[in-house]
């Protein structure tokens, strides 16, 4: 006999972030409700005493429906961290979706400080192989599902600071402004964004069958001298606006498993 194992979700999504600021900044926009939505009406401590305590809230729509979402804070920035505090997440409450909100650096030929990145495929840029005749490097590309790939596209239809594209990840915080360069000769010439997170997110949720993830992230600097901390709350705060309407949009009244 045949038999399909049934999938019980805890919640809709989980989402992760790697600073404090970005935890706020998703925790207040899901408060504040939009376009006649309520919002969360509480944030509930979840395991607050265990290695992955997290936020439970349920999102309330206009009609009632509600989705339910885990938000957790990773205790430090880096894939390694976001692996860890998503994969523990993703495999005790089976989202429908993993994601994660936050900051990130532009490329200063697509985007502008403030603007917003939602990730539409993602990948470790410096992984490879480093030899006497230079870096080889080994992308391990993860796509965006494409369903919501096209959702995310009609949205920077309408918000002219809402820029869809690649966006990789690395290990350091980079301020030289000449990644873009770099990137481009190691093929990623159409790269939006980069940050240390997204990549790790992408891959946890792909490696344990998480049927979506997403990552949206505004946009602080370009990874170049003039990087600085004055836009981090603001492009956090857009970045949790963003990634509520495209969350609320795939998973309201979601019918499938």
């Amino acid at each position: 006999m045949n038999r399909t194992a049934t999938v019980v979700r805890v919640v809709d999504a989980v989402v992760v972030t790697a600073l404090p600021v970005e935890h706020r900044a998703m925790a207040a926009a899901g408060t504040a409700g939009t376009a006649g939505h309520p919002g969360v009406v509480a944030w509930h401590r979840a395991d607050p005493h265990g290695p992955t305590p997290y936020d439970t809230g349920s999102y309330v729509m206009a009609d009632g429906s509600t989705v339910r979402v885990a938000l957790a804070r990773a205790t430090r920035p880096g894939c390694i961290a976001a692996a860890a505090t998503a994969a523990a997440l993703a495999e005790r409450l089976r989202p429908r979706c993993l994601a994660m909100a936050g900051i990130c650096a532009g490329n200063p030929s697509a985007v502008g400080l403030g603007d917003v990145v939602v990730a539409d495929s993602t990948y470790v840029y410096d992984e490879g192989h480093s030899t006497v005749d230079g870096f080889a490097a080994n992308h391990r590309q993860v796509p965006m599902p494409d369903a919501w790939v096209r959702v995310a596209q009609d949205l920077s239809s309408i918000e002219e600071r809402v820029v869809v594209g690649p966006m990789v990840s690395g290990s350091t915080v980079v301020k030289d402004g000449r990644i873009w360069h770099r990137l481009a000769a190691l093929g990623g010439r159409h790269v939006v964004g980069l940050d240390m997170e997204a990549a790790a997110v992408a891959t946890t949720a792909h490696l344990l069958g998480v049927p979506a993830w997403a990552v949206v992230k505004g946009v602080t600097d370009h990874a170049d001298p003039a990087k600085d901390d004055r836009h981090v709350a603001a492009a956090s705060h857009a970045a949790a606006i963003v990634l509520w309407t495209l969350l609320l949009h795939q998973l309201a009244g979601y019918q499938g498993t």
